[in-house]
């Protein structure tokens, strides 16, 4: 996704490449979210309709920060063809968050049991 992110800079002189590589990135998200909520149902086994909930949250809390950053962007003197570099830049930040945590030692126990309501 990154890579076709920063293409879209190198080619958006080029309205038949933009097209192309636009597709591609839209064929790339749409492939991104079924294989994150699988992903999501097998951990959240306890509360499946929470976590989704959650993650389509996460998914508009996204989407309004990308339209933010892209405004910003279009706003700025450089104009809107940045907005390609700062999306490629955002997903590989994301790609590297996503790595560190995958490799972060897991919780086994002692801090999810839940505490006992006193009667």
């Amino acid at each position: 996704m990154a890579v076709a992110l920063a293409a879209s800079w190198f080619v958006a002189t080029s309205a038949t490449l933009t097209v192309l590589v636009v597709l591609v990135v839209g064929f790339l998200g749409f492939a991104i979210i079924p294989g994150m909520q699988a992903r999501v149902m097998a951990a959240a086994a306890g509360a499946p309709a929470l976590a989704m909930a959650v993650n389509a949250s996460g998914y508009q809390l996204a989407a309004a920060f990308a339209g933010l950053v892209g405004g910003l962007i279009a706003d700025s003197a450089a104009g809107p063809r940045p907005i390609f570099l700062v999306a490629a830049g955002l997903t590989t930040c994301g790609l590297l968050l996503t790595l560190v945590t995958g490799r972060a030692p897991r919780r086994s126990g002692g801090g999810d049991d839940p505490v006992p309501i006193a009667t």
